[in-house]
């Protein structure tokens, strides 16, 4: 196992700032032997890996701008970070691998893509690999490496990508068979029994993996000779072209800010609004074999005995052809066609400068060769192609000598920046307005020599077929590549892969079909398709599939009803979905299409209309419904929110989506709701932090009629039983009934056609989960999702820094060694917070005042790693058993009448000074974490309306401190306005029943599930951190049939106080201290669920009191996330919001960090900081503070 793990640092050299984007992405065909699943392919494909990342652990690193302070700093220099791993002996088992897996459609079997050619159309390069290689972010990380295995019956199309400034073409060659040979090693190791736990790893050619290899040696190399001021004008140009650069001058007075005026630099020969937009659209040509023999058979009748090259002939008869095709688009269009053609062709180094380097060096060693040709020449009928390769490799044979190497690499080497204003992408001036072209060849890329293992893939192991991947948009110049802020038009298309849905509405008409991309998602499992209406009224659904049952096409959305006349779209899980469709068919004759959960749901509002359907849904889901016979459209969203549904009007049409995001491109221009950050009501109601976007409210339902009206209506709300009833069931009874359901709820969320796995911290919650996945699995015999059997259960685990007081993960490690599970745990230190922090935002689309989010989010990514697409998740425990240490003054504020015989009930007296002491010990519990609450001054009558409810609410009423806000927004609102837009939340029937009919507790319990629970437990630490990496979490504890039996629990079974209470451990954390006298401490929270789930967990896990998931608060100064929140907190981003002081921020940031830091001033930072990350991510306008009041 592994020692000891640091971070290593790569500063890469001038080449891998210009490296081409498209080159090393590519799809490899490997066909399976008939005796081999899925499972052992990718087993073999995984161990390889590996191993190869063993020896070159930089490849599975990622690409970063350097930060400022770096030894040898220049704008837009990038690194590579990675995990050095030093062997203790064996090998580390502790890697993440940077390997997925994939199953696509069951439709198309491997012989079938054989038979074709292997075409390109079947499957959606994009679906293949779950990073976008073609958009790398490096202020994030771009990874290294990237692959996915992608199965089909009978085959794998295995999809690599290597990030381009880390390396090249070839180097991915030497990369791949690497790999595959330690692929075919397996076999060997297996048969020869004395190396069973000695596997050696294969010998690397020397120098191979040294990343600094080349700027090493060419310095040596260039310091060997005099870079002369009158070097030949030719051989100068070729520098220059070899290297993408249009100038060579001395410093002007405009550059002197460099720091560099005495030195020469290179600056374009075009300003960068030039050529900002000219992204080119890449293609792949076939060439068939008849063809190609014609063309060189042509080629030796007139060159005979050249060294032109076949692939020189392809490159020619590509230009040429696309060419003449521009030639003649442009004529009938009327448009200047310039004088000249240009050509560019990347080519690799190596063999030029072998005597320098190591052959298999896997750094960029790409130069670009640059021909430019009459226009009237390369277009004309007279012109043969074999003339067009002649051209191209005399011009190679000039530009390609090692002289001119070493003056382009030299000349590259001494500008003092890699940003857009010096140094120029490569091609990025092969503009779609100009007659210019850039091919990228990778016929010369030799995988036919690659054997992954004979005994797993036929054809003796080797590749049947090799392509590069393609994707519709590649750009190869962004503004993102330099030290500059994010674009924020190009930030749409980077959603990461997640299912949803969508809908752009007017009224009913004839449906078509278009790629659900014009809608700013991307697409998952399946290709996406979205059902419209024609140009006139139109309406349209989108949907990206994350198929988790019936993987097959039939599961594939839209969904239509058997007759054609209702139309949906649908995300999430329903469950109990086989009793309900054989009801459809047994009572009204459905004849169903496939066996997807989500075609239930157009059976059931067909047979049974709105709202009557939802009373038969159970499970986590938002859904869009068009019946086409009315002309109406509904939208539903579950009943605890597990699910987001957001919608707004855009130009007048109705817009509804999964994620706001998806609203941009469809004419949506973000404009901040400062009002209702200012009255929190962001995190209750339909209110959000942008104008105009509501969002549908979990247990309702959206009507959108043919007139325009939109409604909206409540299906489902919490309640609880009358506090005056007494209970009349025994204990016992109460208990079997909630053990009964909650081992009902995790069998329902264990089917599935993929693996399921199971997210595992220190707490009840989570290893509850587990033991009964457990129980069901080992001694009931059910099967949880794809596994067999036999196999582990697998769960997933964050870990924080030992002393930070927020780490669980050796409890967590303990209770998977006891449940015998596998253990996945995910190591989060400042490092990879900071790392993450900004796309955390991103995905979750709202600020956060706990790096917790951060921590779920990078966890996420673990399962799916791992090839897990569902996830058992222990969120919602906490407020359907009454779990938050803030709900204990709430329990003590009245007696509990339902069960007068218990002891609490008996001792008024004890009841109220447990009450006062619980009070102050939460309070201060807040003040410790830097969570402090506000003390609300409000009005009597809301006083009353409350009914004693204090801490939840006061906890959640105060996000950012009003001081923090310009004047006129601190002034514009009282604490009233604040906590009346709180209740206003609610429904009328509860705030009836908190005035008269709830106990406190329960009333607590309400207000806390309508604000915190669905608009921010299962948004940011559920829904968006876990579909940002495409997995589905269902959470048992949050199923409708068991939460309404916990309304009928009385508070006595929730929070249980007795003599028995004082042996629980409590242990140590930001909310708990066994050594200090909390009122607390005597008080057992979640008993009902401890007693229920006592026979599938441990002792230890039973005693031991609930720590809310939190990070550390506190970080020293200068290390990652200070220096990411300097760089996010400046005075510009600031007053760029136009709602928030920068005095007020600037004075949290000095005390936030440090051995004294202030916890307070911390969970600031991180609140203004993610709302400076969404304002540049959505390219927010500065809020103006002429907005007119809500209330």
């Amino acid at each position: 196992m592994a020692s000891k793990i640091d971070t290593e640092y790569i500063r890469l050299g001038p080449l891998d700032h210009i490296a081409p984007c498209n080159i090393p992405q590519s799809i490899i065909y490997l066909g399976l032997k008939r005796d081999v699943g899925f499972e052992e392919a990718f087993t073999c494909l995984r161990e390889g890996l590996r191993r190869t990342i063993l020896q070159a652990p930089w490849l599975n690193g990622r690409v970063y701008l350097q930060s400022r302070d770096s030894p040898g700093w220049r704008p837009g220099q990038l690194e590579i970070r990675y995990e050095s791993i030093k062997q203790g002996g064996g090998f580390s088992q502790t890697l993440e691998i940077p390997l997925r897996l994939n199953e696509l459609p069951k439709s198309t079997s491997f012989a079938e893509l054989r038979e074709a050619g292997f075409p390109l159309d079947i499957f959606d390069d994009e679906a293949l690999l779950w990073t976008s290689p073609f958009k790398p972010d490096f202020k994030s990380g771009a990874e290294v490496f990237a692959a996915q295995a992608n199965f089909v019956p009978g085959g794998c199309l295995l999809a690599l990508s290597i990030a381009p400034p880390a390396s090249d073409g070839t180097a991915m060659l030497s990369v791949t068979r690497l790999w595959a040979d330690h692929c075919s090693s397996l076999l060997r190791d297996r048969e020869d029994k004395t190396a069973a736990g000695n596997e050696a790893l294969l010998p690397l050619p020397a120098g191979g993996v040294d990343r600094n290899a080349l700027d090493t040696v060419m310095a040596e190399a260039i310091n060997s000779f005099e870079l002369l001021e009158c070097f030949e004008t030719n051989q100068a140009l070729d520098s220059q072209h070899l290297v993408g650069i249009d100038g060579w001058h001395g410093a002007s007075e405009d550059e002197t800010h460099l720091g560099n005026s005495a030195e020469a630099s290179v600056t374009l020969g075009t300003s960068h609004d030039d050529y900002q937009e000219s992204d080119m659209k890449p293609s792949v040509f076939y060439m068939p074999q008849p063809m190609y023999t014609e063309l060189r058979q042509e080629l030796a009748s007139v060159h005979n005995g050249t060294d032109v090259s076949g692939n020189d002939v392809i490159c020619a008869f590509i230009w040429k052809s696309i060419l003449r095709a521009w030639t003649a688009v442009r004529a009938q269009e009327e448009a200047d066609l310039g004088e000249t053609a240009t050509l560019a062709i990347p080519f690799d180094a190596r063999p030029n400068l072998s005597h320098l380097l190591p052959a298999k060096y896997l750094g960029n060693l790409n130069f670009e060769h640059i021909l430019t040709l009459p226009l009237r020449t390369l277009t004309s009928p007279e012109t043969s192609v074999p003339w067009v390769a002649k051209m191209i490799r005399t011009n190679a044979t000039r530009q390609a000598h090692e002289n001119a190497l070493l003056e382009a690499y030299g000349r590259l080497r001494s500008i003092p920046e890699y940003d857009h204003r010096h140094v120029q992408i490569r091609a990025s001036r092969l503009s779609a307005n100009s007659p210019s072209v850039g091919i990228l060849s990778p016929i010369v890329l030799p995988f036919n020599g690659t054997c992954f293992g004979e005994h797993v893939f036929t054809n003796g192991g080797k590749p049947e077929a090799f392509r590069p991947m393609m994707v519709e948009q590649a750009p190869l110049y962004s503004k993102d590549h330099g030290d500059r802020e994010p674009n924020t038009t190009s930030s749409v298309s980077d959603t990461k892969t997640r299912e949803g849905v969508g809908l752009v509405s007017r009224r009913s008409c004839h449906r078509k079909f278009w790629p659900t991309e014009k809608v700013g998602t991307m697409p998952s499992d399946a290709s996406p398709l979205a059902s419209c209406a024609d140009e006139k009224v139109t309406l349209g659904l989108g949907h990206c599939r994350l198929s988790i049952v019936d993987l097959s096409p039939q599961g594939n959305q839209p969904l239509h009803d058997d007759e054609g006349g209702i139309h949906a779209v649908v995300m999430g899980e329903i469950y109990d979905d086989e009793q309900l469709r054989e009801r459809c068919i047994q009572e009204f004759g459905y004849n169903f299409r496939g066996h997807s959960d989500s075609e239930i749901v157009v059976a059931l509002y067909k047979n049974y209309g709105a709202p009557d359907f939802l009373d038969y849904l159970r499970g986590e889901y938002a859904f869009v419904i068009y019946d086409e016979r009315s002309g109406e459209v509904i939208a539903a969203r579950d009943r605890f929110g597990i699910k987001p549904m957001f919608w707004t009007v855009v130009d007048n049409q109705l817009l509804l989506a999964p994620e706001i995001k998806a609203f941009l491109p469809l004419g949506w221009k973000p404009e901040w709701d400062v009002d209702s950050l200012v009255l929190n009501s962001c995190f209750v109601g339909s209110d959000t932090w942008f104008k105009g976007i509501n969002r549908l409210q979990p247990g309702h339902y959206l009507r959108a009629l043919p007139s325009g009206i939109i409604e909206q209506h409540q299906y489902w709300d919490l309640n609880f039983r009358d506090k005056r009833l007494v209970e009349t069931r025994t204990v016992d009874e109460m208990i079997n009934e909630v053990r009964e359901k909650v081992i009902e709820a995790v069998r329902l969320r264990l089917r599935a056609d993929v693996p399921v796995g199971i997210y595992l911290s220190g707490g009840l919650d989570s290893s509850a989960l587990a033991g009964i996945a457990k129980y069901l699995v080992e001694e009931k015999g059910i099967k949880i999702g794809s596994q067999d059997l036999k196999q582990k259960l697998a769960c997933f685990c964050i870990q924080f820094d030992k002393d930070s007081g927020s780490d669980e993960s050796d409890i967590a490690e303990r209770t998977a060694k006891f449940l015998g599970m596998e253990m996945h745990i995910k190591n989060m230190n400042e490092d990879e917070l900071a790392r993450h922090f900004e796309d955390c935002v991103w995905h979750n689309e709202q600020f956060m005042s706990d790096l917790n989010t951060v921590g779920k989010h990078a966890l996420s990514e673990l399962p799916r790693n791992q090839g897990f697409k569902v996830i058992l998740s222990g969120e919602g425990a906490d407020e359907v058993f009454a779990g938050y240490p803030w709900f204990i003054p709430e329990f003590l504020g009245e007696p509990d009448q339902s069960s007068p015989e218990l002891p609490l009930q008996q001792d008024e007296p004890l009841r109220q000074r447990l009450r006062e002491k619980a009070i102050g010990d939460i309070i201060a519990t807040f003040h410790k974490a830097g969570a402090i609450p506000n003390r609300l001054e409000v009005d009597p009558e809301l006083k009353e309306q409350l009914n004693g409810i204090s801490g939840p609410l006061v906890f959640a009423t105060g996000v950012t401190q009003r001081d923090f806000y310009l004047p006129v927004w601190q002034n514009k609102y009282s604490a009233s306005d604040t906590l009346r837009k709180t209740i206003d939340a609610w429904s009328a029937p509860a705030r009836e029943n908190i005035k008269h009919n709830w106990h406190i507790l329960h009333s607590a319990m309400y207000a806390w599930a309508k604000c915190q629970l669905p608009n921010f437990i299962l948004t940011a630490l559920g829904d968006r951190s876990e579909m940002a990496h495409s997995i589905e979490a269902r959470p048992p504890f949050l199923d409708n049939h068991l939460a309404e039996l916990m309304g009928g629990i009385p508070p006595s079974l929730k929070m249980y106080y007795g003599p028995d209470a004082k042996g629980l451990d409590s242990g140590n954390s930001t909310w708990w201290s066994k050594d200090q006298d909390q009122a607390g401490a005597k008080i057992w929270e979640k008993w009902v669920l401890r007693e229920a789930v006592k026979p599938f967990i441990t002792e230890e896990l039973y005693l031991r009191r609930k720590h809310p998931f939190s990070a550390p608060v506190k970080w020293p100064k200068g290390g990652p996330l200070h220096q990411l929140f300097t760089r996010l907190l400046t005075r510009e981003n600031i007053e760029a919001l136009g709602f928030i002081q920068w005095s007020a921020v600037q004075k949290s940031l000095k005390i936030a960090f440090g051995e004294n830091s202030d916890p307070g001033a911390w969970r600031s930072c991180l609140v203004v900081g993610g709302l400076v990350v969404l304002s540049q991510r959505f390219g927010v306008a500065p809020a103006s503070t002429k907005q007119e009041p809500v209330l």
